[in-house]
């Protein structure tokens, strides 16, 4: 069985999602590498937890796909920039877009 994100959706470590306090759910964020420059928009669908993320000083928790678009995997932490992100480069998840060309 698939475990659910925070937000009640199946965790997908292939999508460019990612765990945040602080932030409404479906938030869009771009994450820089501050080493790299690379740049990646995620959207927000987990929390994570809160004594990895917050109470170690963690801003920000990426899936796996996320974190190769900007570092290589064996990295582990980086230190990262947070902006907002475009909409545009943040994909919903697929029951959402379902549920909205759904006829009502």
């Amino acid at each position: 069985m698939t475990p659910l994100t925070a937000s009640g959706e199946p965790f997908e470590d292939d999508g460019l999602t990612a765990a945040m306090w602080g932030l409404p759910f479906q938030s869009c964020v771009q994450v820089t590498n501050l080493n790299t420059f690379q740049r990646v928009t995620v959207r927000i669908n987990d929390r994570g937890s809160h004594t990895r993320l917050v109470m170690q000083g963690r801003l920000i928790d990426l899936s796996r796909a996320a974190f190769a678009e900007v570092a290589d995997l064996r990295d582990g932490l980086i230190p990262v920039q947070l902006e907002p992100g475009d909409p545009i480069h943040c994909r919903e998840p697929l029951r959402s877009v379902s549920s909205a060309l759904s006829p009502r």
